[in-house]
């Protein structure tokens, strides 16, 4: 049997079909291959890269109003902002070489996109600016006429400053047409009244004018017929000044002092002024202070008097609390046992170191009762007025002392120490 190698190639018609066939498989053989390469060639072509697809999930998962980081070229020295849009299913180039950095333009606000399979991610948190606010000079704000109401406890009268303000210029006005008993009682209100914010400034004036006032109101002879602290009386046969004075609690030589006359030289027709006391006295420690004033015999209204500086007890020694003057506690010319010398000072000693007045006082509280030896007395050292250098006791000036010495009556004077 011949081998294969050994026969003859077929010949004839059968022959060329049979070639024929074969050239139509190689043919759809090869179309089929380039089909193949030319779809996978242009699927590669066609999908973006991971990098693509990273820049992609970096944009779609920054939140609003964030700028993300941008990778740049380490040649560039910091990163320049760009402006973000939204990419749309475009047909893409490879990507191409980083550019070079742009100017700076103002960062634009990317439309915010929906993708329901991508995390959420939450934004860094913000760092903190702080804003340095402008400092406000209170000369350059201006005032309404009608002030805002301030917070303020139940059951407390609104007072404003403006309030204040305008109280004490009518007062100062009344002053100045002569109403004298109007210009007091207003003034004294503001000055008494703890709930009107009266600056020290403003409570000197007020003393200092109001001072003048009583020097015509009631240390003069004058009766002003509306003044409720003053009265007209006519001596009368089997009159005395003693008595006269007891009746309406004040001294009788306080009566003698402004109507310029002796108790023994009153006579029938004589015709007097007299004044409605008591007179009490309000010692301030803050201030090195006492005012005097009188209440009014109706409305209880206190009214100011008069003001004098003092000096008070070393080491802060002189007690808070209320007083009452004691009876028989005042004394003129007086003697004076130093309990710290044991030396004593006789009447008339010019050496005394309480002057010429002493005015023993009694407490009446919780916080004064039971002690013994305080008292309001003068001094030979002027200088420690407005200082702590007394034993405990109130130091005045032997010519303030002596108008309060004959102010304050005994039993009947209060002195109330505060701070």
């Amino acid at each position: 049997m011949a081998l294969p190698s050994q026969t003859g190639r077929a010949s004839g018609p059968s022959a060329r079909v049979t070639h024929r066939r074969n050239h139509r498989t190689r043919r759809r053989f090869l179309i089929l291959v380039a089909m193949v390469t030319i779809i996978g060639g242009g699927w590669w072509w066609w999908s973006p890269s991971e990098s693509e697809q990273a820049t992609n999930t970096n944009v779609a998962l920054e939140p609003n109003n964030a700028q993300a980081p941008v990778p740049i070229p380490a040649v560039v020295p910091k990163p320049t902002p760009f402006t973000i849009t939204p990419q749309t299913p475009t047909k893409t180039q490879p990507p191409a070489p980083p550019a070079p950095p742009a100017p700076p333009a103002p960062p634009v606000t990317p439309t915010q996109e929906t993708h329901p399979s991508k995390p959420t991610v939450s934004p860094p948190p913000a760092t903190p600016v702080l804003v340095s606010l402008p400092e406000i000079d209170p000369q350059t704000v201006s005032m309404s006429s009608e002030p805002s109401e301030p917070s303020v406890e139940p059951d407390m009268p609104i007072l404003t400053h403006a309030t204040v303000a305008k109280k004490m210029n009518v007062g100062l006005t009344l002053i100045k047409q002569g109403q004298l008993v109007q210009a007091r009682a207003l003034l004294s209100e503001l000055l008494f009244d703890p709930q009107q914010k009266l600056a020290k400034a403003n409570a000197r004036i007020i003393r200092t004018e109001l001072a003048k006032v009583n020097d015509e109101l009631i240390f003069s002879r004058r009766i002003a017929p509306d003044d409720p602290l003053t009265v007209a009386y006519t001596i009368k046969a089997g009159d005395y000044l003693g008595p006269i004075a007891k009746k309406y609690r004040v001294t009788y030589p306080l009566l003698e002092q402004i109507n310029k006359v002796k108790a023994t030289r009153i006579w029938p027709g004589l015709r007097m002024k007299l004044l409605r006391g008591p007179f009490h006295g309000i010692v301030d420690k803050t201030d090195y202070r006492m005012d005097i004033y009188a209440n009014h015999p109706t409305t209880g209204q206190r009214l100011f008097i008069a003001s004098y500086p003092v000096g008070l007890g070393e080491q802060d020694s002189t007690p808070l609390g209320q007083w009452i003057v004691k009876p028989a506690g005042k004394a003129q010319n007086p003697s004076w046992p130093d309990p710290r010398s044991g030396k004593f000072y006789k009447a008339d000693d010019p050496q005394n170191p309480i002057g010429e007045y002493w005015i023993g006082l009694a407490g009446t509280d919780e916080r004064t009762q039971g002690k013994q030896g305080y008292g309001i007395h003068g001094t030979l050292d002027s200088d420690s007025i407005g200082q702590q250098r007394s034993m405990g006791c109130i130091r005045m000036l032997d010519g303030h002392l002596s108008r309060v010495f004959n102010l304050l009556v005994e039993r009947y004077s209060t002195v109330e120490i505060q701070r």
